[in-house]
């Protein structure tokens, strides 16, 4: 049995990180969605809200949800699954958890949307839920994914495709995402 990819969706929070996620995994044969935002959602107790800066409460949850969607994916690898994980992953936290996938002789695939802060305030508006606080704007986290996080992987800008036509063009252009080492 082959061992499936680990593939990771990341983008500033609006950029459609977990509906091209699910959309993308939709077009593979065997397939797994792992929503990060679901695995911080089990927290019922003792929960930190990620802040600029985030307390060390908060970064402790952070790396705790990123391993944990790291490891759910790679069960399900071991067993033929490709694994689509969405989640914020900038800078370091990209780092460390491709570098830990390859240290562990996976298969790693990386996808950053990136889209102008204009486009993510008109997709944060249209959405039910916010992610956006007064620290935390859409400016500052374009800034965070152009300049903190390493030019890795395929970079892509879904501003003006339905997710049906980014998840089609991520799947033809996925071998751009291929990382091999960091």
């Amino acid at each position: 049995m082959r061992t499936g990819r680990i593939i990771v969706v990341t983008g500033a929070q609006a950029a459609g990180k977990t509906t091209v996620g699910a959309a993308l995994a939709a077009l593979l044969p065997r397939s797994l969605h792992v929503d990060a935002d679901e695995i911080q959602r089990m927290v019922v107790s003792g929960r930190a809200r990620y802040d600029v800066p985030p307390s060390p409460a908060a970064e402790e949850q952070l790396r705790l949800r990123h391993d944990g969607a790291l490891r759910l994916a790679e069960l399900y690898a071991d067993h033929g699954f490709d694994a689509v994980i969405s989640d914020n992953l900038f800078g370091d936290h990209l780092t460390r958890l491709v570098r830990s996938a390859l240290q562990r002789r996976r298969e790693v695939y990386v996808v950053v949307l990136d889209l102008a802060p204009e486009v993510l305030r008109a997709r944060e508006d249209e959405r039910a839920k916010s992610g956006y606080t007064a620290t935390v704007t859409p400016e500052l986290l374009v800034r965070a994914v152009r300049e903190e996080t390493p030019r890795i992987g395929l970079w892509h800008d879904s501003a003006r495709e339905t997710v049906d036509q980014t998840a089609r063009t991520l799947l033809e252009r996925l071998p751009e995402g291929r990382i091999t080492a960091i």
